[in-house]
């Protein structure tokens, strides 16, 4: 099984480091990473190496540059995820009535109002996920939230790159942005929830997995 270090230069290594992409790889690909395996970090790689070809190279920027950092997102956080039970999305930290569980349903409920507003061109901040009362562990959530990024995928590859340049998403009071940006911003938000559900699984003492930690700290 080869090591970071034996990859670099590697197809993987040198497809993953590229534009945007790449101050984080080298953050996570880094000095004090080296000799990690590969695919304990990156099991979303065979999209790298073969979503181009499989696409005939026809992918939008943001396919390009963006999907597999979500791909990867959903690894981490089903690391941490599946070590939690019915009875821990229970929880509720002193001072608030969120549980663990609800903060869960809400991070659904964000992915699913982005989703729509690629499609309507319009976010509505009220919408819920179809289904986000039906998780009730850890590991059933991470699976619904992948899911629910599966269908955005499909939507943002039904835009060209010159869709990209024109189409305007109005998020509220006319605010109009674009849908790399529109993007950027629920990422934004994933990232959030990853601090908040940090919180939450350390009060519960839970053991924090190694790639759960270099992303959240």
């Amino acid at each position: 099984m080869m090591s970071v270090d034996q990859l670099e230069g590697s197809h993987l290594v040198s497809y993953f480091l590229h534009d945007s992409a790449n101050d984080f790889a080298s953050v996570i690909l880094g000095g004090p990473n080296a000799g990690l395996d590969v695919r304990s970090c990156f099991s979303y790689h065979p999209y790298l190496i073969s979503a181009e070809k499989k696409h005939g190279g026809r992918m939008n920027q943001i396919e390009k540059d963006f999907f597999q950092l979500l791909d990867m997102g959903m690894d981490v956080l089903a690391s941490v995820l599946t070590k939690i039970s019915a009875d821990d999305l229970e929880l509720k930290p002193a001072g608030t009535e969120l549980s663990m569980g609800e903060l869960c349903r809400q991070m659904c409920d964000t992915a699913h109002a982005y989703t729509e507003s690629f499609l309507s061109k319009d976010m509505d901040f009220e919408l819920r996920a179809p289904e986000r009362d039906g998780p009730s562990t850890g590991a059933e959530f991470a699976t619904y939230l992948r899911q629910l990024e599966t269908r955005m995928k499909e939507v943002i590859r039904s835009f060209s790159d010159g869709d990209l340049a024109t189409v305007k998403i109005d998020r509220e009071e006319r605010w109009m942005v674009p849908p790399v940006l529109q993007f950027h911003i629920y990422r934004e938000a994933l990232l959030i929830f990853f601090g908040k559900l940090d919180v939450y699984v350390r009060m519960l003492n839970v053991e924090r997995p190694v790639l759960w930690v270099r992303w959240v700290g």
